[in-house]
């Protein structure tokens, strides 16, 4: 615990300035306020599709993101990062990634390939798709970036490595998070969000049992944290962090806080502070492994808790 706390406020002592705090504060609470009476991102970036939704998406994480960058650098002593064309060009590209990554599907386009299936089947098969799709894309690509742009500079993807990681740190994050996901779990903006896949949607999908259904779908719901960790904690710090080092880290829980805004409010507030810690985490250790898994652990322990409690109330 002490371990965490210094990583945390050595990087304050550097970074914390309290007017760009406040601002940040500020504008995410706005954000945070105008979404969820509004419905902005499902009005707005969600309605789409294809690579209208992409670029929408690009745009929507964004918006976040140079809301807290601009102004962080332009009050700082590293003001002249404003006019780096590298700076720019790097951090858009990373944003693009993101847009494409959580832009985009296909699966219309596939499932028309597909025969035999019912609508039920198709709609199951779709949430297992798109966790994979996104996995796999966002590996692809960042793995294609890292290996033409940075590959000698930074012998590891990113952060994509277990060199640094030190499994008691996250070991107590997810054990300070266990009081908080039981009691969340008695909410009801919380069980109408989890499980994230509710088996009796897709009662008699493939012909499979709900807890056949479940086993199928939470290996692709766990492997899609691959793909958050490694462009939020591992391109959008490390990718950038030899041009904006620690001024990385709090645009990026901005982005992060508005790719949570389709999921209960209290779960997107949580989200600026778990990025920046994690963000925080992954510049200092140079790993983001330990991102991975804590947010696997986290994820599986509030699959697990609301499914304990639709077994109380008899939806399993």
């Amino acid at each position: 615990m002490k371990e965490l706390l210094k990583y945390v406020r050595d990087f304050l002592k550097q970074d914390f300035y309290w007017p760009i705090y406040l601002w940040a504060a500020i504008f995410l609470g706005v954000s945070v306020a105008i979404n969820y009476t509004e419905h902005i991102k499902t009005e707005y970036v969600s309605y789409y599709t294809g690579w209208e939704r992409a670029l929408r998406t690009m745009a929507f994480y964004g918006l976040a993101y140079y809301a807290i960058l601009i102004p962080k650098l332009f009050f700082s002593k590293d003001r002249r990062l404003l006019l780096s064309a590298s700076m720019w060009g790097r951090s858009l590209l990373w944003l693009a990634v993101a847009g494409v990554v959580y832009g985009t599907t296909f699966f219309r386009e596939l499932a028309d390939q597909f025969t035999g299936f019912t609508g039920r089947d198709l709609s199951y098969l779709s949430a297992v798709y798109i966790s994979w799709h996104r996995v796999i894309l966002g590996l692809v690509l960042i793995w294609v970036l890292w290996r033409v742009l940075d590959r000698r500079q930074a012998p590891f993807m990113y952060g994509f490595t277990t060199r640094g990681f030190h499994w008691r740190l996250y070991a107590v994050c997810m054990i300070l998070m266990l009081p908080l996901i039981a009691a969340a779990s008695f909410l009801p903006a919380f069980l109408e969000q989890y499980p994230m896949m509710k088996p009796w949607k897709h009662s008699g999908a493939l012909g499979w049992s709900h807890s056949q259904l479940l086993a199928f779908y939470e290996p692709s719901y766990m492997a899609r944290f691959i793909a958050i960790e490694l462009i939020f904690r591992g391109a959008m710090i490390h990718g950038v962090a030899h041009k904006l080092d620690r001024h990385a880290v709090l645009p990026m829980a901005a982005a992060y806080c508005f790719l949570h805004f389709e999921k209960p409010m209290g779960e997107a507030i949580s989200s600026i502070f778990g990025g920046y810690f994690l963000g925080v985490l992954s510049l200092r250790t140079g790993s983001l492994f330990g991102g991975i898994c804590v947010h696997m652990g986290i994820a599986l322990l509030m699959d697990l808790a609301a499914i304990a409690q639709h077994v109380r109330m008899g939806m399993l």
